[in-house]
């Protein structure tokens, strides 16, 4: 188990990050490299996750298997998908970041990722097992131990994606692309048909598998209904998201899904081993 990730995870270490000026939102998201052998494939978005197994990574479906959850047919147009991925860390060390390079695959070929024990590749989310311990240079708050705040999220609620798009790096740390609840959170269940939240952002390539976050800087509506009152920075975690609706144009509607933390809670807790395999 890797137990020094509780410690990063810290409130402590959080308002340390702040401190020298990284968000620790911002060190939880890891950029994704999907390879089939040595080609690269396609690059995405990620984010540790903790559990009583230890550390993981979660992201989007389609991102470890280089497939489209409702079709299955193959995302890249060269049929590839990836059997290794590369995770890069920001770490303490400026230019300097940690790289982790793990095959998606045991040696029977059983994909080391798990999905949700009813839907599967249907909710589009995979929680990936690390089979080794990340170094502690690596500035890395997994996101269910962020210091988080019961903000309000009703449609319309300001909202961002931080993750990758189109692969782009600023100083190491990921992109805050905003966007803002375009269906009604409160009709998520989760039951089959009835899981995504809807977001409207001019989001890209890269992002998949991102968190969500809502964020609030000062007063803000609890989800109780309560007025919280200061002046503080406020977050809390919405969920995954993993794309865009497809559309002929990729300017048509602009609407993105993400799916609710509650899902991500369900895998980490009860999931299963994905059945996916290469051949």
């Amino acid at each position: 188990m890797l137990k020094h990730l509780g410690t990063m995870g810290s409130p402590e270490t959080q308002i340390a990050m702040r401190t020298i000026g990284i968000d620790p939102a911002s060190a939880s998201v890891v950029r994704l490299e999907m390879y089939f052998g040595d080609v690269l494939l396609a690059v995405g978005s990620s984010f540790l996750w903790k559990s009583s197994a230890g550390a993981g990574l979660v992201t989007a479906w389609h991102n470890l298997t280089g497939t489209h959850p409702a079709t299955r047919q193959p995302i890249s147009r060269n049929g590839g998908r990836p059997d290794r991925i590369k995770a890069t860390f920001k770490t303490g060390n400026s230019g300097q970041d940690l790289i982790l390079n793990q095959p998606l695959y045991d040696s029977s070929g059983r994909a080391l990722w798990k999905v949700h024990p009813v839907a599967a590749e249907q909710v589009d989310i995979a929680l990936l097992k690390l089979l080794g311990p990340i170094p502690d240079t690596a500035l890395a708050s997994p996101v269910n131990e962020l210091v988080q705040q019961p903000i309000a999220a009703p449609v319309g609620a300001e909202a961002f994606i931080v993750g990758y798009p189109k692969g782009i790096v600023e100083g190491g740390l990921p992109i805050w692309k905003r966007a803002s609840i375009a269906s009604e959170p409160d009709l998520f269940r989760d039951e089959e048909g009835s899981r995504r939240i809807l977001i409207d952002s001019a989001s890209r390539e890269g992002m998949s598998g991102a968190p969500v976050f809502l964020r609030s800087i000062g007063s803000f509506l609890s989800d109780n209904g309560a007025l919280v009152v200061g002046a503080q920075i406020a977050t809390k975690f919405l969920g995954l998201y993993s794309g865009r609706l497809a559309h002929a144009d990729a300017l048509d509607a602009q609407l993105g899904i993400v799916w609710p933390a509650e899902l991500i809670e369900t895998i980490s807790k009860s999931g299963i081993d994905d059945s996916f395999t290469l051949t």
